[in-house]
């Protein structure tokens, strides 16, 4: 499979561990811990994601959230996003509302424009009439994919996480 009408977003299944961790470690391979809590235990992973709106499951200063996972037909899970519910200061300077990854093997083959075009449809149900993406000025690939789902560039700011320089991109939800 290879085409992105393919996809689906869907939500973290335990069904899926052994895929859900294949894709952890081609992320480890490239040098990410990105998911390295739920290779070492896939079940507190799971817990936590399964009380991310539940405001008092939640380490402070998280706000609530969704997981989907982005699945092709053959069941491979190609990708990750989050939806953030709302914004806390740190998300609104360099989060956003939508995270999204997809697997090393997986990229340049247009999964992150369908993986985000897909996040932004459940954030227009949740009734969002615009959302926060942000990415590294250094990452090319993800500007492209936030650009072309309507992402217009505000302006740039430096992590405090890290000390790069980050986008900030609003995307209007209003439906036409």
């Amino acid at each position: 499979m290879s085409g992105t009408d393919d996809l689906r977003l869907i939500a973290p299944d335990r069904r899926l561990k052994s895929e859900f961790l294949r894709m952890a470690e081609e992320f480890e391979a490239e040098g990410s811990a990105r998911w390295a809590e739920a290779r070492e235990d896939f079940e507190s992973y799971f817990v936590r994601h399964e009380g991310c709106l539940d405001r008092n499951r939640l380490p402070r200063g998280a706000v609530p959230w969704t997981a989907y996972w982005l699945q092709q037909r053959d069941g491979r899970i190609v990708g990750r996003s989050s939806l953030r519910h709302e914004l806390n200061d740190h998300l609104r300077r360099e989060g956003g509302h939508i995270g999204y990854a997809i697997r090393p093997s997986a990229r340049r083959r247009g999964y992150g424009t369908r993986i985000l075009a897909l996040t932004l449809v459940e954030a227009r149900k949740l009734s969002f009439s615009r959302v926060l993406v942000t990415c590294d000025a250094t990452n090319t690939g993800s500007r492209r994919i936030i650009e072309r789902n309507g992402g217009v560039l505000e302006d740039d700011v430096i992590s405090l996480e890290t000390g790069h320089v980050v986008l900030r991109f609003w995307i209007d939800l209003a439906q036409p």
